[in-house]
């Protein structure tokens, strides 16, 4: 009986060491990563103003006294004009997730984030990224709309690389129709929750934007061929293979005649170009968005100068 009681108090002691230790180490693996990262970013920022130090910066004249004033780097690197209030985050006990009220409409997001890094990715893609308009830095490089290019009423969306579909939210109650396309399992119930009330408007796809057919991937033909008639809004942020969705589906971007673009061109190095050139041979009119943006999460491929252009705009309207 004693040795039993032993027996299961020595393991009842071993697992909480064990626990601890395991915790322990995960912390001390999450500080270890995030000194790395701090060094990456420490040299990254040192490789690029001594690259200006010898070459023209006269494009980027801003953008690097902003660094060279805050003395590290920034993704967007502009002052603020305002700043965005916080937001609360709030519990659904039906969807059993979490979520902020964006103009009264609820935007859920994943279990696996904490309060705080909801908070965060709000307010970051309303002030930072500025993804819907508002100028809160002085020059918004990854801004999808303006005064002059945005969703019409009655306009179908196509929400390409959707994430949180933010942008769909916003314009849910102006578009006639929207299809999100988001093939990451993260997004997928906190996409059911957010536009459940709204399932006789959207139609959420979890699959990959292809140039063919799958199990896993489906074409721009069949996602807009039951609107063929339709005026279309298609937003593109596909995590880099914008440029390859683009030349795959040709003759539906050379088809349709009524479309306006919003497409990411910070991904890759010569996205901007490259995505530029295929648009106008498709009969688009271009604009880009203003100012540039540091993509630091592509350190591998980030060449000189190293700024790159965020959005481009496109419209083909009769």
């Amino acid at each position: 009986m004693i040795i039993t009681k032993i027996i299961k108090f020595t393991k009842r002691k071993l697992k909480k060491i064990l626990f601890r230790s395991s915790i322990e180490l995960q912390q001390e693996i999450k500080d270890l990563n995030h000194k790395i990262e701090s060094l990456r970013l420490e040299n990254l920022y040192l490789k690029i103003m001594r690259y200006f130090d010898n070459h023209d910066k006269s494009l980027y004249l801003n953008e690097i006294k902003y660094l060279e004033k805050k003395g590290e780097l920034d993704v967007f690197p502009y002052e603020y004009v305002k700043r965005f209030e916080d937001s609360e985050v709030f519990y659904d006990k039906i969807e059993k997730l979490n979520y902020v009220l964006h103009e009264n409409k609820k935007l859920f997001f994943p279990i696996e984030q904490s309060i705080e890094e909801i908070k965060w990715s709000y307010v970051n893609y309303i002030e930072n990224e500025n993804l819907l308009g508002g100028s809160y830095k002085e020059k918004n490089p990854h801004q999808y709309i303006t005064d002059k290019f945005f969703v019409d009423k009655d306009d179908v969306i196509l929400d390409l690389g959707s994430a949180e579909a933010l942008f769909a939210l916003h314009h849910v109650d102006i578009a006639k129709f929207i299809l999100i396309v988001e093939n990451n399992p993260l997004w997928s119930k906190a996409l059911e929750a957010t536009f459940r009330p709204y399932t006789n408007k959207v139609k959420i796809i979890n699959k990959n934007v292809s140039n063919f057919k799958s199990a896993e991937s489906i074409t721009l033909d069949e996602i807009m061929a039951e609107f063929s008639n339709e005026n279309f809004f298609v937003k593109m942020d596909l995590e880099g293979v914008e440029k390859d969705i683009l030349q795959s589906n040709a003759l539906t971007f050379s088809k349709y005649t009524n479309i306006k673009i919003a497409c990411a061109t910070y991904h890759n190095d010569e996205d901007a170009q490259i995505i530029e050139r295929i648009l106008k041979d498709y009969g688009f009119n271009i604009e880009f968005s203003e100012g540039y943006l540091l993509f630091l999460y592509d350190d591998m491929e980030l060449k000189p100068p190293y700024f790159r252009k965020g959005i481009l705009r496109a419209s083909k309207i009769n």
